[in-house]
């Protein structure tokens, strides 16, 4: 399940506040210190457990973070809720599996992609 948002920025400080909260420069600007760098795109996956102590299945969350494309000063921030349909139901025609992961899922996983975007942006923004 995908989900997308553009979100206008007040100004290009703000622009630049989410992409330094998210992705700190300083080891950039010490291995170019003739250039400045900038956030281009981002993803960071999220899955269950720990890296010690796994989940039980490969799904995973993927957030990603670029320019908008829609506004000067602007985010797009993407939500990729995947699940691994073989560890559904091998009864299931996989078809079956992801029309139940959507039935199940959808509503849960919007609501998480909607708290995610605004506590991105809300943090990034506080500093």
């Amino acid at each position: 399940m995908n989900f997308t948002g553009h979100f206008k920025l007040r100004n290009q400080n703000d622009y630049h506040r989410v992409g330094d909260a998210l992705a700190p420069k300083d080891i950039w600007n010490e291995l170019y210190p003739e250039h400045h760098a900038g956030l281009a795109n981002l993803t960071i996956r999220l899955q269950q457990g720990t890296r010690a102590n796994p989940g039980k299945t490969n799904d995973q969350q993927n957030i990603s973070l670029q320019a908008s494309t829609k506004f000067k000063f602007g985010a797009f921030l993407s939500y990729n809720d995947h699940h691994d349909i073989r560890a559904i139901d091998d009864d299931m025609s996989p078809a079956e599996c992801v029309a139940a992961i959507i039935d199940t899922g959808w509503e849960a996983s919007w609501h998480d992609a909607v708290r995610v975007f605004d506590g991105l942006l809300s943090k990034a923004l506080e500093q």
